[in-house]
């Protein structure tokens, strides 16, 4: 258990590094359990836990301080386990979990059967070293900045789209439809806003967003039709 953001370093280098064998020799399991529990200094933590667990997690994650995490950087705990398919590993300390981190959890299960070659990738770092004090802004070279997946179900056939922003500060992204998702660029596409359950915009070649420190925004793409259309559903970050 890495029990707070920085601290899921880890979490990220496996399905990182591993994901390319999921569903096809493995199932990946990152091997480490997300903390999706409020943020919380090591005081509280000695008060509310078992004071040999918070010294064993408080001495193996010297220089880290604290517990928890926010809630925009559990959006994007959540979304790494549910848009690349790994194994779903949780570690918080579920009676603790206010009702809007457990639906959370709700919206991104169960696992589905994806494949690894939904995951764009931008290299991956498995080196961890505590006395270099590694920062959350030190991911960006590391960890994709897009997981991207094609859906064809009943639901119909459209695009789920996480974007990542892995420093800390806000970000302004550009998402291009013919390069990036390989869609076509003279259509039109309704983006729906996942995590905020609601319709962001109608775009045509590319769409911009805003992303907040540590945060990931979730799109369904689906391509304007001209008859009615299932845009979004609240059951399933896939909108299954």
């Amino acid at each position: 258990m890495y029990a707070s953001w920085q601290g899921n370093h880890a979490l990220w280098s496996s399905i990182d590094d591993n994901a390319s064998l999921n569903h096809i020799v493995i199932y990946t399991m990152p091997g480490e359990g997300i903390e999706v529990g409020p943020p919380m200094s090591d005081e509280e933590a000695m008060q509310k836990r078992v004071p040999q667990v918070v010294d064993t997690v408080r001495t193996r994650e010297e220089p880290l301080k604290g517990f928890g995490t926010t809630l925009p950087e559990d959006r994007t705990l959540a979304t790494y386990l549910a848009l690349t398919g790994v194994v779903y590993s949780v570690s918080s300390f579920m009676p603790e979990l206010p009702p809007s981190r457990v639906k959370l959890l709700e919206m991104t299960m169960p696992t589905l059967p994806i494949l690894p070659t939904d995951l764009f990738s931008r290299g991956s770092d498995m080196r961890w070293d505590l006395l270099k004090r590694t920062t959350p802004d030190d991911y960006i070279q590391n960890y994709p900045r897009i997981l991207g997946l094609k859906i064809n179900s009943k639901s119909g056939v459209y695009d789920v789209v996480g974007m990542t922003n892995w420093r800390s500060e806000a970000s302004a992204r550009e998402l291009s439809f013919a390069k990036q998702l390989g869609l076509d660029p003279a259509s039109s596409y309704v983006a729906v806003d996942f995590w905020n359950q609601k319709l962001y915009a109608v775009f045509k070649g590319r769409m911009k967003v805003e992303i907040a420190p540590h945060d990931t925004r979730v799109f369904l793409i689906h391509r304007v039709l001209n008859r009615p259309q299932l845009i979004r559903t609240s059951r399933h970050t896939l909108g299954l």
